[in-house]
């Protein structure tokens, strides 16, 4: 519960927001409220209220406007993806591998099947 005075007027409210969160809106809307205290109090709170729903709706706007913008490039992004994609596939491998040095198979004088075979037949021989 936060009690609040907004231009002689007692208000409480019962919120989950941070106190002087809330106090601040006070203290701005008896600000604009007190701008505009010249006409009758009806007139003035209705002129705060459009003042907050005019902000608001420009902020709404940007909003969209920034979600559109981020869908348009999570387009072209996908696009990029895809490009990159089918310019990557236009890239041959080599048609051969060479086989990598190693000392097992020199010493051996074997290739990588006959190694394979080589080590089972260990296995094998060992049970």
């Amino acid at each position: 519960r936060i009690a609040l005075n907004i231009c002689g007027i007692n208000i409480t409210l019962i919120t989950n927001e941070n106190e002087e969160y809330i106090k601040s809106l006070g203290k701005e809307t008896a600000k604009l409220f007190s701008e505009v205290k010249a006409s009758s109090g009806e007139v003035a709170a209705l002129t705060v209220a459009l003042s907050f729903l005019d902000e608001r709706n420009k902020l709404q706007n940007k909003l969209d406007n920034l979600l559109e913008e981020n869908r348009i490039l999570k387009e072209e992004s996908e696009k990029l993806s895809e490009t990159v994609k089918l310019q990557s596939e236009k890239i041959k491998e080599p048609k051969e591998i060479k086989e990598v040095s190693n000392p097992i198979r020199e010493l051996y004088k074997t290739n990588l099947e006959n190694l394979t075979s080589f080590y089972i037949k260990e296995e094998n021989s060992e049970k």
